[in-house]
């Protein structure tokens, strides 16, 4: 039987998302002469989610708000001004609030994702590959056989990293908080190399000043160890802050080496045109299996607060997905 009643996903205050996510049940409206309506059918947790959730990122700090930067979805109505042929594609979920099971948007405000990506895939397009893309070609003219450093390389960014990077021809050191656990599958992806962090890996000579550009998930203190991994000239960026600690940088290889430290947002980018181009580059690595990210487990979007608990366990080799099996009704 199909459930008539889609759902929403709602906070009414900011904080933990395990005490404040709400289930809402969703009017069921159809789209004006000029919209589409479009259901969900699966969207990711990002470790961003919970900084909106908790109020920590003021461009999306309005209430009620409903979570989920990026999501897929697929067209079930279109209005009367609207061609049909745009029926059953697949398009992107609103950024900043993808955990509903229908929403009516203006179909031109739509990235369309071509049917063969396959549903999980295109879930997780918009968010880490495109994050990885920038962050391959923005700071430094990159070459076969150059080298990249790393942390959080088992991170679904690191992740496309690590493939994008064998797709390109350059070499990747990987630092992870357990070897034991990641060397293999990351190597299976294209790691050429896995080291363990806070291990003085950075004192081993063959890593040392070897790299054209360092990429930073977590920032703090962990500068330290991946400016001396940078060949004289080499770029660092940060791209996430996974401690609270201010960022530490060296001032010996600031001056002596000439390294550079800068840093990125993906959500600078969203407006620009490139973003689309970046975005049917990401389609085509998922169409050719040159990306692949893992997905752990799929829960529905009703188990959201027993999905946000299993995302956030250190062990999880997969993201940890969203999906809806609502269907609207047929008349």
């Amino acid at each position: 039987m199909k459930n008539l009643n889609p759902i929403k996903i709602t906070y009414h205050q900011f904080g933990s998302p395990i005490d404040v996510l709400q289930l809402e049940t969703l009017e069921l409206v159809k789209p004006g002469p000029r919209e589409v309506a479009v259901r969900l059918l699966a969207s990711p947790i990002n470790p961003v989610d919970d900084i909106i959730i908790s109020g920590g990122y003021p461009p999306m700090n309005q209430l009620p708000g409903i979570p989920g930067v990026e999501g897929v979805g697929e067209i079930y109505a279109v209005g009367e001004m609207i061609d049909k042929a745009l029926l059953n594609k697949h398009v992107n979920m609103p950024p900043g609030g993808a955990w509903q099971e229908s929403v009516i948007v203006n179909p031109d405000e739509l990235t369309y994702i071509p049917n063969d990506i396959p549903v999980e895939m295109a879930a997780m397009a918009f968010i880490n590959p495109p994050t990885a893309w920038f962050l391959l070609h923005d700071f430094v003219t990159l070459a076969p056989g150059d080298w990249i450093i790393q942390n959080a390389a088992n991170s679904s960014v690191g992740m496309c990293i690590i493939q994008m990077a064998k797709h390109f021809g350059f070499k990747t050191i990987n630092v992870v908080r357990d070897v034991a656990l990641w060397e293999k599958p990351l190597k299976e992806m294209g790691a050429n190399e896995v080291v363990q962090q806070d291990s003085e890996w950075f004192k081993d000579e063959k890593y040392c000043n070897k790299a054209k550009l360092a990429l930073n998930a977590v920032s703090g203190h962990t500068i330290l160890d991946l400016v001396a991994a940078l060949a004289p000239g080499g770029i660092h960026v940060s791209y996430g802050s996974l401690v609270t600690e201010p960022i530490i940088f060296p001032v010996g290889p600031l001056m002596s080496n000439n390294i550079a430290l800068k840093g990125f947002s993906l959500f600078s980018k969203l407006k620009m045109n490139i973003f689309k181009e970046v975005l049917n580059s990401i389609f085509d690595f998922m169409r050719k299996g040159i990306i692949v990210i893992p997905v752990e487990k799929k829960y529905a979007l009703s188990d959201v607060k027993e999905a946000i608990k299993h995302e956030e366990e250190f062990h999880r080799k997969g993201k940890v997905l969203l999906i809806s099996n609502w269907n609207p009704p047929t008349d």
